[in-house]
């Protein structure tokens, strides 16, 4: 037992002593922060070297999370990071090779508000950027690089603990941002320095994304430091207190830390926050992480775009065909060239069969651009409509069936016009031959017509007559006229019965509707007619 704790003391000894060593060497190595631009670099982020390659990211609804293994828990650290940015000059095809992304040159356009619409932050006016976002921000303001700076869209968010102790603000704002790095103090060297935090904010007008990359060399200590990328320009850590299950799930956001390289990952959108934080105990390797702004990308088709005309005409109405493009800003602020042929169309097109060249250029208005070429075919795939196709006949005397005079079929086609057809079948012959008319047209779409046509040389063999013998025909009549007598019997006698109801109304009396001479009334005799004298009973006129 005594010798268990005199080699546990002499080991904690060791362990007291070697940490020692660690942090004396850390910070014998550190060195304060820096920004660093280089506004005459025109490399391509083709050929950048690892250390500058590019990110970019989406919220995490867009672009789905890294996976956080268990060697990159977060953590503290101490060091100060170091940013830097170049210029490009050209960006890297993002689907197809076809597709050209322009030259940007910082400056070439006013990016910056007239007037200034920022609001003073410690005594100072921060520089403002003028914003064309889809959100319909109109501007964004760089916050001073102070210590305990705010910051923000407007520069107007506080720091909140973590960032009390943080070192001044490390801002890159511009077209001249599209690429860049951001790196732990002294990297690749070991970080170490008190507790505290390093921030960098990011703007690049009309980004819609960030591409982002570490170098192969990453270390930053579990636990303890932290290294969180995310959209926007203040992380919100207002809301969370800075547990490590809550940073690992921030919104729009990655975070961080252990001892292997993480993938590549991207931000959605034309701002980024990156925050480093540590403590002042183990130190490490640290990190480089790169990124790279896109503007506008085409997806532009790696193969020609084929169109059908219409079957009943021989011209195509075009729509004009824009590849999918994504850029940053509104679509009020994107310019679209679009010609066929080199000749500039703003409106549908009216195209007949052929091919045709096709450049799609899309541009912002902070000098960013793209464009696209590709070739679109126009082809005729409708076969010709036929009009007339006689249906089977026979043919009579005609003993040669090569002059058999056949009843022709008709077909128009949307391009050519009258197509003449093709007879499809072998010679003909005496007795029912199988005719296949053939209507091809220009671009050999084809239809058919199909016929079964009799050719005989004899006349036409008429039916033979029926002959009926003579007592059948006498049979047949007298049967007609017995059904003539009976129809006539059974008329007349409904024909009496109505005439007999009819008679046998008339005889019935009834007093009450008697309007004439009443028994016992004296008889009265009507006045003669006008002009005429009565006569008497024996009375004679000549």
């Amino acid at each position: 037992m005594y010798l268990c704790r005199i080699s546990f003391a002499i080991y904690l000894s060791s362990l007291v002593v070697f940490n020692g060593i660690l942090f004396a060497s850390a910070t014998s190595t550190a060195a304060a922060a820096e920004v660093v631009t280089d506004p005459s670099s025109t490399q391509s982020p083709d050929t950048m070297p690892p250390d500058t390659v590019s990110t970019d990211t989406v919220s995490t609804d867009t672009v789905s999370p890294n996976t956080v293994s268990p060697d990159t828990v977060s953590s503290n650290t101490t060091s100060q990071d170091t940013v830097s940015q170049d210029n490009t000059t050209t960006v890297p095809d993002s689907t197809e090779s076809s597709t050209t992304v322009e030259a940007t040159t910082a400056g070439a356009f006013s990016i910056e508000c007239e007037p200034n619409t920022c609001p003073e932050v410690f005594g100072e006016i921060p520089k403002c950027f003028k914003r064309q976002a889809r959100d319909g921000s109109e501007f964004v303001c760089e916050c001073p690089n102070v210590r305990g700076a705010n910051f923000g869209f407007t520069c107007e968010d506080k720091y909140y603990r973590d960032f009390q102790n943080s070192k001044p603000l490390s801002t890159c704002y511009g077209l001249e941002c599209k690429t860049g790095s951001v790196s732990s103090r002294g990297f690749p060297s070991k970080y170490n320095e008190r507790r505290g935090g390093d921030m960098t904010l990011v703007y690049v007008p009309g980004a819609f994304r960030f591409d982002l990359s570490f170098d192969e060399t990453f270390m930053i200590e579990l636990f303890k430091d932290d290294l969180v990328v995310g959209y926007g320009l203040s992380p919100p850590f207002d809301e969370v207190p800075g547990d490590l299950s809550d940073k690992k799930n921030l919104q729009d956001a990655r975070y961080f830390n252990g001892y292997t390289t993480p993938p590549d990952f991207s931000i959605i959108g034309d701002t980024m926050w990156i925050w480093f934080g540590y403590d002042n105990s183990i130190a490490f390797e640290g990190f480089n992480l790169s990124w790279t702004a896109r503007t506008i990308e085409i997806e532009c088709p790696s193969r020609p775009l084929r169109r059908s005309l219409p079957d009943d005409s021989d011209r195509l109405i075009v729509e004009r065909i824009f590849p999918n493009t994504q850029h940053g800003v509104a679509d009020e602020y994107i310019t679209i060239d679009y010609t066929i042929d080199s000749e500039m169309v703003s409106m549908d097109a009216n195209l007949t069969q052929g091919e045709y060249d096709i450049y799609y250029r899309v541009s912002d208005n902070f000098g960013s651009a793209a464009s696209c070429s590709y070739t679109l075919i126009v082809e005729d795939t409708s076969p010709p409509d036929v009009i007339f196709c006689p249906g089977n006949y026979d043919l009579f005397e005609i003993c040669a069936a090569q002059d058999a005079n056949l009843t022709e079929p008709m077909a128009i086609d949307n391009v050519d016009g009258e197509v003449v057809a093709d007879l499809r079948s072998g010679p003909l012959g005496e007795g029912a031959n199988q005719i296949v008319y053939a209507f091809t047209d220009s671009s050999d779409n084809t239809a058919f017509c199909r016929v079964t046509v009799g050719i005989y040389c004899q006349p036409p063999t008429r039916p033979p007559e029926t002959q009926f013998p003579l007592w059948a025909v006498f049979v047949g009549a007298a049967v007609a006229v017995a059904i003539l007598l009976l129809i006539l019997a059974v008329f007349a006698n409904a024909k009496l019965s109505a005439i007999r109801a009819a008679h046998q109304a008339d005889l019935s009396f009834n007093p009450e509707e008697y309007t004439g001479h009443k028994p016992g009334a004296p008889l009265e005799e009507a006045p003669p007619p006008p002009g005429q004298e009565k006569m008497g009973m024996y009375e004679i006129h000549a």
